[in-house]
């Protein structure tokens, strides 16, 4: 299940916030360019899950305690099953969507995906993405 933090709360997501401090002496030395850049995250997440032990684990390494999952990963993704009611759109290159006339901005990132738009109880519109 999905869970969310309340805004500006950092401490309720403490195990992902002291990744973010481990990771920060590497993050804040910039490297020459990208292919540096690459080599020194990899670097770090190597070092992370294979060398460095965890507390959390009884100080063994994650490396230890990863089992590849048995389910195969599918090679694309289902179509989403929108409710028949919903107006589905495709998500143009620029990242907008024409509704009624006019085009609305989602998100560049959507670009090529259908999205589902529907009027909710209280007559204002949703928009969806495989909700």
């Amino acid at each position: 299940a999905l869970e969310r933090i309340q805004p500006g709360k950092p401490q309720q997501n403490g195990r992902h916030e002291r990744f973010h401090l481990t990771m920060l002496p590497m993050a804040d030395a910039p490297q020459a360019d990208r292919a540096a850049q690459a080599r020194a995250f990899e670097d770090f997440r190597r070092s992370y899950n294979e060398e460095r032990p965890h507390e959390a684990l009884g100080m063994d390494t994650p490396a230890q305690h990863y089992r590849p999952s048995t389910r195969p990963m599918p090679k694309t993704a289902p179509e989403p099953d929108y409710p028949a009611e919903a107006a589905v759109r495709g998500v143009r290159q620029n990242g907008a969507v024409k509704w009624r006339g006019t085009e609305i901005y989602v998100s560049a990132t959507l670009a090529g995906e259908p999205i589902a738009i529907e009027e909710t109880e209280n007559g204002q519109w949703a928009m969806r993405f495989y909700a």
